[in-house]
């Protein structure tokens, strides 16, 4: 019988303890990471919403929780059919435990990137390369793509993480072919269905293409018959196919709307989006998105494939994330709608790809220093590029700032952040550049430490750079200084209507009941039949503008901007006011002739429209990130919201994002 040694399982010897001890400085390390992505994240997260995603997005999410309604997206009151609701349930689950605020709605995302990084972590440690496993979660969170939408409201930093745990499940089962190959296709297929409740279709289709591609490269038939398990297809069905059967029982004509209108046409023709470019437009894209690491990419070229015969396990590896980044890369050229945030999903095999592509061959040392050789000189000149785009940007600015004037479409609250930004911006840009050549020239030396102080010095200057733009210029591109003036000016009960363009984030920030002109297909994904919803859209219909005017006696209304209340005069025949402006919108009440003096004025309270404003300006929440209630906006009326000042022309214009004026009673 085994005695209880040394070598014993039961009794931790001189491997053990190192193993542990390994094992605890990987944990630490991991922990930092994560603290680190926190600290990246956390400082901007309550800045405002950005519009139309990230506004529309929480106005969904935000309804969901304030209705009870979990099943069904609603924006504005009316079907959301564009995309499923497993971002809107985070999100939403997130504002019934911290409050409705920014920093809920954006905290998903900001988990899910994170979840991200330490799934790169882990998936290096599995490829035991010869460098740290941390390098490949350093690159991904340096990826200037990830370090912008990794915290933001939109569903891709979810479906980026859904999409790196289907592939890592992938390389396990079909790559490694490991005995548990079963279990982990059903977790492939788990996480290809939960991305597909993130947005529809292309989450199955981002890992199960490269997959198909790499199992036809290696004509592996076990593979083949792995990936279409019953078992693993089973586990799909079950978590995908019921919330979308219940949407099309509950909204008849939903799957094939939403299958052939909004994936099938929108990849093929556009459909009514109009988002196409170029079929090359990702590849500077992704270049750019991942500088300086991009430089490894260039570096790829012209170096001769390994045989698919090799069993090199690294090599393997190489093959299959390049699978996954290039072939949805090339679904993503082909197809007729085409956005930045779409390259998102691709950034985890990428970051892992560099990392192996950098780490170099084992026992391959010439191949290494050709690696960093051609690293160092695409950030030599990489970095050049960024200086000369900051002493152009300072030329540039020299001219506009001496000009004195804005620029056309940067007026209301824009032109002085540009005079704030543009000096300061362009010397940072031009020391991060230096600094980015400066490392590269110490990568050529092989000077290791002085190149990764340099780029860090150029990370963290560029990290500056956007937090700060997005602090100085983010509300410019907000709904909030929009609703904080509505809450300033309205009455109790007092409908507010968007007059032709749609403010998504409206819904999110004001507590009242926002009526919108016409709620197209382009939004909701569907077609919405006139008078269907009049409660929550006119569809363009003067008569119902009219009817409910006379329903209240007085309703505020907000004016796109280019579009002036003459123009609005002409369809509703009132008596308007313009009560201010914010961000380029004009907020005027129309009220009817027959109670033009505020005491005659008495809503109706017993319209929908009225209850439904009464009780969300009666509801406030208290929030671990911020406090919000329905009449903050209100109590600070005399203050900064009434400043204002005169352009050339002598007409009343706000001074900052939330300012508003007021102008003179007129009849239409």
């Amino acid at each position: 019988m085994r005695g209880l040694g040394s070598n014993s399982p039961l009794v931790p010897g001189k491997e053990g303890g190192e193993r542990i001890e390994r094992r605890k400085r990987f944990l630490v390390r991991c922990g930092s990471i994560a603290g680190l992505i926190f600290l990246l994240g956390s400082a901007n997260l309550s800045l405002p919403l950005q519009e139309p995603d990230e506004g529309r997005y929480a106005a969904i999410a935000a309804t969901m929780q304030g209705s009870g309604d979990w099943l069904v997206p609603r924006l504005n009151g009316i079907p959301y059919w564009e995309k499923p609701p497993l971002y809107f349930w985070l999100a939403a689950g997130s504002i019934a435990i911290f409050g409705r605020s920014e920093a809920a709605v954006r905290l998903p995302s900001l988990l899910a990137s994170g979840l991200s990084v330490l799934l790169v972590v882990h998936w290096a440690k599995r490829l035991k390369m010869s460098s740290s496993p941390l390098i490949p979660g350093l690159i991904l969170l340096s990826f200037p793509l990830f370090l912008l939408l990794g915290r933001t409201a939109l569903v891709d930093p979810t479906l980026a993480f859904l999409t790196g745990i289907a592939l890592y499940a992938g390389y396990r089962s079909f790559v490694e072919s490991s005995q548990s190959g079963r279990q982990w296709g059903a977790l492939f297929w788990g996480a290809a269905a939960l991305a597909c409740l993130t947005k529809g279709p292309i989450g199955a289709v981002l890992p199960v293409a490269p997959t198909l591609v790499y199992l036809a490269v290696h004509r592996d038939g076990r593979g083949f018959r792995r990936l279409l398990d019953p078992i693993g297809l089973g586990v799909f069905a079950v978590l995908a196919l019921p919330w979308y059967l219940f949407m099309e029982s509950e909204q008849p004509g939903y799957l094939s709307e939403f299958i052939l209108s909004q994936n099938l046409d929108r990849f093929a023709t556009g459909g009514e989006f109009r988002k196409d470019k170029p079929i090359w437009f990702y590849v500077p894209l992704l270049l750019a998105a991942t500088f300086p690491w991009s430089a490894a990419l260039l570096a790829r070229i012209g170096r001769r494939a390994p045989s698919p015969a090799t069993t090199d396990a690294h090599q393997l590896a190489r093959r299959y994330l390049l699978c996954a980044v290039l072939v949805p890369l090339f679904i993503l050229s082909l197809a007729h709608s085409k956005l930045p945030t779409y390259l998102l999903p691709l950034m985890t095999p990428l970051s892992l790809w560099a990392a192996l592509e950098l780490n170099g061959r084992s026992g391959d040392e010439p191949a290494a220093a050709r690696l960093r050789r051609r690293s160092a000189a695409g950030l030599v000149v990489g970095g050049g590029a960024i200086a000369a785009t900051g002493v152009a940007m300072a030329i540039a600015g020299q001219d506009l700032l001496a000009s004195g004037q804005p620029a056309v479409g940067q007026e209301d609250g824009r032109w002085g952040a540009i005079q704030e930004l543009l000096p300061a911006g362009s010397t940072l840009l031009v020391i991060s550049g230096v600094l980015i050549g400066v490392g590269g020239a110490a990568m050529w030396r092989n000077r290791r430490v002085m190149a990764a102080v340099a780029c860090a010095a150029a990370f963290a200057g560029g990290y500056s750079l956007l937090s700060w733009i997005s602090e100085k210029d983010v509300g410019a591109y907000s709904s909030k200084p929009v609703a904080e003036l509505i809450e300033a000016r309205a009455r109790l009960g007092e409908p507010v209507i968007l007059y032709q363009k749609h403010l998504r984030g409206l819904g999110f920030y004001s507590r009242r009941h926002v009526v919108l002109w016409n709620a197209s297909h382009s939004e909701f994904g569907h077609r919405v039949q006139p008078g269907a919803t009049l409660e929550h859209s006119l569809q363009g219909s003067p008569h119902e503008l009219e009817r409910l005017l006379s329903d209240h006696g007085t309703v505020l209304i907000l004016l796109e901007p280019g579009v002036t209340p003459s123009a609005l005069a002409a369809v509703l025949p009132s008596t308007l006011t313009v009560l201010g402006r914010a961000n380029r919108w004009t907020l005027v009440r129309a009220q009817t002739r027959l109670s033009r003096s505020r005491s005659e004025v008495r809503p109706s309270h017993d319209h929908p429209i009225a209850q439904r404003s009464i009780s969300r300006a009666a509801q406030g929440r208290n929030s671990i990130f911020g406090t919000r209630t329905a009449d903050r906006a209100r109590s600070d009326q005399g203050t900064g919201l009434l400043r204002s000042r005169r352009n050339d022309r002598g007409a009343p214009r706000s001074s900052g994002t939330a300012a508003a004026c007021t102008a003179p009673e007129f009849e239409a």
